[in-house]
């Protein structure tokens, strides 16, 4: 049997919730109630998960609970446990390089200074799949890490959860690495 992992990445606690380095933490919780898996979720290694099924596909959702600059503990442990290659890896995460709303999926390449990646490039190395969530840059030399610790606008995490409801409209593109086709339908 094998194993896709889903990894939303963010932040854990209440006063993080709707920020804009949340957005992986968002995506997953759209994807997986859209999907219907309930609100159950369960405790290990380090994160909170979630197990689903589309056609002959088994998903782990997982969201680290380790803080973003620690998320490759977390995943390092569910991708060993469950022996998931990286090529069935798929991290939502949040994104400064581009623009409020704009979607990008790549797979592989640098971390751009994200910590989260950062953590699990250390872990499990960069060859695994990314949908980059753009949350725009800072404005007027605001530092960075402030900048995605602040929280969506209502209608820019309105604009989030509808694309992480597209996303779970078409993805059965993304777990037959499709992407052409998932971006044509996003």
């Amino acid at each position: 049997m094998s194993f896709t992992l889903f990894v939303g990445l963010g932040n854990y606690g209440t006063e993080y919730v709707n920020t804009l380095h949340n957005a992986g933490f968002i995506a997953i919780d759209c994807i997986s109630k859209q999907m219907d898996l309930g609100e159950s979720w369960k405790e290990k290694f380090s994160g909170v998960y979630l197990t689903g099924q589309i056609n002959e596909y088994k998903i782990i959702f997982v969201k680290p609970q380790t803080y973003m600059n620690n998320s490759g503990v977390c995943i390092s442990q569910f991708k060993n446990f469950f022996k998931i290659q990286n090529n069935n890896i798929f991290v939502f995460h949040d994104d400064i390089d581009l623009q409020m709303g704009q979607i990008k999926i790549k797979t592989g390449g640098g971390n751009g200074g994200h910590n989260g990646l950062k953590s699990l490039d250390a872990h499990i190395g960069n060859d695994y799949h990314r949908i980059r969530f753009g949350v725009g840059r800072p404005q007027n030399k605001q530092d960075v890490s402030s900048f995605v610790l602040s929280s969506f606008k209502d209608e820019d995490l309105k604009q989030i959860k509808t694309i992480s409801n597209l996303f779970c409209k078409n993805i059965i593109f993304l777990l037959e690495k499709q992407f052409s086709k998932l971006k044509n339908n996003i």
